[in-house]
C-alpha cells in the first residue's frame, strides 16, 4: 500500500432538493445557491488518514480548500466509488497522479 495517494478530480454543487423545488416553484425567480462556478481543477491527497483537497486556478496557483480525517472505511468507500463529498460539494475522481 502506497504511503500517499494523489487524485485529481472534479467537483460540483450538492444538489438540495429544497433549493431546487423552490426554484422550480418561483419559476427561477429565487435561484438555489451553488449552481454555477468557475471551472477549476481539484487534487486530492490522501496521506496516513488525512485527506486534504487542493484547488488549482487556470492561473496555476495550488491553494487548499478543505482537510479531514479519514477512518479506514471513509477511505476504502472514497477509492472504490471513486468520489468524495463534504458538506456543500461532490468530488468525483478523474486519475490517480503519479510521480
Amino acid at each position: 500500500m502506497k504511503d500517499k495517494l494523489t487524485f485529481s478530480a472534479y467537483r460540483l454543487p450538492r444538489v438540495r432538493l429544497k433549493g431546487l423545488a423552490r426554484n422550480v416553484l418561483t419559476l427561477k425567480r429565487k435561484s438555489a445557491s451553488g449552481f454555477s462556478e468557475k471551472a477549476n481543477e481539484y487534487y486530492l491527497e490522501i496521506q496516513s488518514g488525512q485527506l486534504t483537497i487542493f484547488e488549482v486556478g487556470l492561473e496555476g496557483r495550488k491553494e487548499k480548500v478543505y482537510s479531514d480525517q479519514l477512518s479506514e472505511t471513509e477511505r476504502a468507500k472514497l477509492l472504490s466509488k471513486r468520489k468524495y463529498k463534504d458538506n456543500q460539494y461532490v468530488y468525483h475522481i478523474m486519475e490517480e497522479v503519479t510521480g
